[in-house]
């Protein structure tokens, strides 16, 4: 099993909260933000963006009850990846069961 697997599966069994969202960085540590992708605006993206740069690939999970982002997490994801544009591998976004 890969580490994503292993960081999705621990989320199957202690599911966050909706919009609540984890950042896996280089598939060994995760960031858990509550209402991230409720609450995120450019600041908060750009803050966030420098504290990712010490990984070099990370990957958005945010935690949804119908299991299909919604288009304001794609627009999250979107403004991560230009915020870490030629820096950081920004792998594609990925959905969680909520709670």
């Amino acid at each position: 099993m890969t580490k994503t697997l292993t960081a999705l599966a621990a989320y199957d069994t202690f599911p966050m909260d909706e919009g609540d969202a984890a950042l896996l960085l280089d598939e060994a540590v995760c960031l858990e933000v509550e209402q991230l992708a409720v609450d995120w605006d450019d600041e908060l993206v750009k803050s966030l963006a420098s504290t990712l740069l010490s990984a070099s690939k990370v990957r958005l999970l945010v935690a949804r009850r119908g299991g299909r982002p919604l288009p304001s997490d794609v627009r999250l994801w979107t403004a991560l990846c230009l915020a870490l544009a030629g820096r950081v591998e920004v792998q594609p976004l990925t959905t969680m069961r909520a709670a």
